[in-house]
């Protein structure tokens, strides 16, 4: 796919919407595997189908602090150099609990490098945190994304990306869930970009869970 993503704001919304909502019920969800990570573990994983898209949830115990996983998550710019994925250009464009992000994903050849746009919320209590994102038009950012067409002329935009973390304090330590409704975009096939997710989460969250506890 080349074309930028021209979803409509309000057609985002109502998608967006049915997104979160799966993501929040407790309904529906089935076992994938239980693994661990560089040490990290046990990882269960979880999927369920909603509109369309495989969405995931993962879960994992560990002893880093609640504050300190916020801190983590929602630290876009350094996330290159913590990340196992490469991630030539990971920038917050806008400031705050609430911020837009742009990032890009440089994949192995021949599939094409990926880009996405979200915007992250963070918000905290005071035993329990939260990062969600939500994608949104690229209009919202036009400046950034043309700078990244520009830089990356190769890259394309994934599809739908809607998800969070989620920490929860305990006894021990913290409690962290990582769910995620996304599309690899372009010319990935839907049942091979699925597989992808399903292997990345667990690489996802030991690398969260690794430099958090650092």
């Amino acid at each position: 796919m080349i074309l930028a993503l021209t979803l409509s704001a309000a057609a985002l919304a109502a998608s967006t919407a049915d997104l979160q909502a799966a993501l929040a019920s407790p309904s529906g969800w089935a076992a994938v595997t239980t693994t661990t990570e560089r040490g990290v573990g046990p990882i269960t994983v979880r999927h369920k189908p909603a509109g369309g898209i495989d969405c995931l949830e993962g879960a994992v115990d560990t002893a880093a602090s609640l504050e300190r996983l916020l801190a983590t998550a929602r630290d876009i710019d350094g996330s290159a150099k913590w990340s196992s994925f490469k991630l030539p250009y990971s920038k917050a464009l806008t400031r705050g609990s609430s911020f837009d992000y742009l990032q890009v994903l440089d994949n192995p050849s021949p599939v094409d490098d990926r880009y996405w746009l979200l915007r992250g919320t963070a918000t905290q209590a005071a035993d329990s945190a939260r990062f969600t994102w939500v994608d949104i038009p690229e209009d919202a950012q036009a400046a950034a994304i043309a700078d990244v067409r520009s830089r990356f002329p190769s890259a394309v935009p994934s599809g739908r990306n809607v998800g969070g973390w989620i920490f929860e304090r305990t006894s021990t330590g913290t409690r962290v869930r990582y769910q995620i409704c996304s599309e690899a975009g372009g010319n990935i096939p839907a049942w091979v970009g699925k597989l992808a997710a399903q292997k990345a989460l667990p690489t996802t969250m030991a690398d969260l869970v690794l430099e958090a506890s650092r």
